[in-house]
């Protein structure tokens, strides 16, 4: 196991919680009675900042412009040393502006405005489209969430049909320790919440890059690039971590991430590897869906716990009591 894996493993908490309302369709209770785990892709979700990250497109136009520049530098230098392995192409055009009696920089200019006009802003717009590639993507991570905390009113409100769901309690660690066990590519990793979207202006450049050259079938290109073209090992996964601060932080949110680039289904079920626990009946669940989810509960020979008011205390906190 890698390094990485290993600082992620022992930080997984022993509890994750998910929250579930009752469907029309029964999709959740088949879910539930069939041991599996449902995700999505991020586009499924309501928040449409979800798994987008941010491109400065204006920060790597500055860089592309510098780097253009000094690429028509040297070939006016190679002009004047009478390089013989000059490209004759660009030596013409530059010859040109020469006889014409314009200065180094005005050359420069002219044909810097030309390679943008072609090239540059084709970057530019296919980097900025890319902002979106994690969430859109016809093959790309699907989702499932869960959270810390099974007494949090904001969730059994908002995520469990006004307190009419329940809730369900996993281990993670075990979950993440048997896919990797398995081969399944699934990941666990807690919930960054910030201000501002990520930043993958670098690691989208150097795959842009990358990618055109393949596409091209410049092959011979790719190798001494490589070392330039390094992802970050947290790239693949970054966009699906951050969540806006102010609006989700007090969610307390942890996401499994599951890869299957074979297909392109926008909801999948996973085997829940066993890890399921417990199962927590919200305080106003209707008595036709406790005695279903309470069968199928009796058969898994999982914990069942009550989850209600308070009436003996004075504050707001929701009080867990074992089912007996």
């Amino acid at each position: 196991m890698s390094s990485f894996l290993n600082k992620i493993l022992p930080n997984i908490p022993d509890k994750l919680f998910r929250y579930r309302k009752i469907d029309e369709g029964g999709h959740i209770l088949d879910s539930f009675k069939q041991g599996t785990i449902s995700v999505c892709k991020a586009k499924c979700f309501s928040d449409k900042y979800d798994s987008m990250m941010y491109v400065d497109v204006n920060k790597e136009l500055d860089k592309m412009r510098d780097s253009s520049k000094l690429a028509l530098q040297r070939v006016i230098n190679d002009i004047k040393n009478q390089n013989p392995q000059i490209q004759a192409d660009k030596a013409s055009r530059v010859c040109y502006y020469l006889e014409q009696g314009m200065s180094e920089q005005q050359i420069i200019e002219i044909l810097l405005d030309e390679i943008i006009s072609k090239s540059l802003n084709g970057f530019i717009q296919g980097l900025k489209q890319r902002e979106a590639r994690f969430r859109d993507s016809e093959r790309t991570a699907r989702i499932g969430w869960f959270t810390e905390s099974v007494q949090s009113k904001f969730m059994w409100d908002t995520y469990a049909g006004g307190y009419r769901g329940f809730a369900l309690e996993y281990n993670l660690r075990e979950f993440f320790i048997r896919c990797l066990e398995n081969y399944i590519p699934a990941y666990v990793f807690p919930v960054i919440y910030t201000n501002e979207r990520p930043d993958l202006t670098l690691d989208e450049s150097n795959s842009y890059v990358y990618s055109k050259l393949k596409d091209e079938g410049k092959v011979y290109l790719l190798e001494p690039l490589r070392p330039f073209l390094d992802m970050n090992l947290l790239s693949a996964h970054k966009p699906f971590l951050y969540k806006d601060k102010e609006e989700y932080g007090h969610e307390r949110e942890w996401r499994l991430l599951y890869y299957d680039k074979a297909s392109t289904a926008d909801f999948m079920e996973l085997p829940d590897q066993g890890c399921l626990k417990a199962i927590y009946y919200g305080p106003d669940i209707k008595q036709e869906d406790y005695e279903k989810l309470h069968s199928i509960a009796s058969r898994k020979r999982i914990n069942e716990y009550r989850v209600s008011i308070d009436d003996n205390s004075r504050k707001y906190s929701l009080k867990v009591s074992p089912l007996k």
